[in-house]
């Protein structure tokens, strides 16, 4: 009884101390902000283009302490959930339409200061360029997502998951407002 008793003691003080390294988005769910369009883009889609493939990490005193990445493939998160919001919208085609369009991520990042205590010591910064072609005439947007959080403490990958999956979605579907309205007004 007694080693049945150790060996439980053990196992739980081991997976009370595993820590985890990479945070993970959950599935996209429309958030249906956007009204259904009659213009339909051909969505060629999203390049990820940071310099860093690290999307979060623990800074001390402007010295980086700990880096996590994401678990899931960010290119692919991005494409299938820019492709549910056009349908949602109604403005998804695989063929031949006027306009063409592609997403490029170029910055993604959260940062939590262990030394900073006021209310924003967690901040995320996301940056996309919307490129739309019509014919031989290209826009660019870019479109800048900016939130921070107070956390009391960050231990891991996971205490980054919340603020990143909500940035995130704004991030798509502030996308594709700003691309109706582009697209809308030509």
């Amino acid at each position: 009884m007694k080693k049945v008793i150790l060996v439980l003691l053990v196992a739980i003080a081991f997976f009370g101390c595993i820590k985890k390294f990479e945070s993970n988005l959950k599935p996209y769910v429309t958030l249906n902000q956007n009204e259904k369009q009659n213009t339909k883009i051909n969505f060629l889609g999203v390049e990820d283009q940071r310099v860093s493939k690290a999307v979060s990490k623990i800074v001390d005193e402007n010295i980086v302490i700990e880096e996590y990445g994401l678990s899931n493939n960010l290119k692919v998160w991005y494409r299938e959930a820019f492709i549910r919001e056009l349908k949602t919208a109604d403005m998804y085609s695989n063929g031949n339409s006027l306009y063409t369009v592609q997403v490029n991520i170029k910055k993604l990042g959260a940062t939590y200061k262990k030394d900073k205590l006021d209310k924003k010591n967690m901040q995320v910064a996301i940056v996309l360029e919307l490129v739309i072609k019509e014919g031989n005439r290209t826009k660019t947007s870019n479109i800048t997502i900016n939130q921070t959080a107070y956390k009391i403490l960050v231990s891991d990958a996971s205490d980054f998951e919340d603020i990143l999956n909500e940035s995130i979605r704004d991030s798509v579907s502030k996308t594709v407002a700003i691309l109706i309205k582009k697209v809308n007004s030509q």
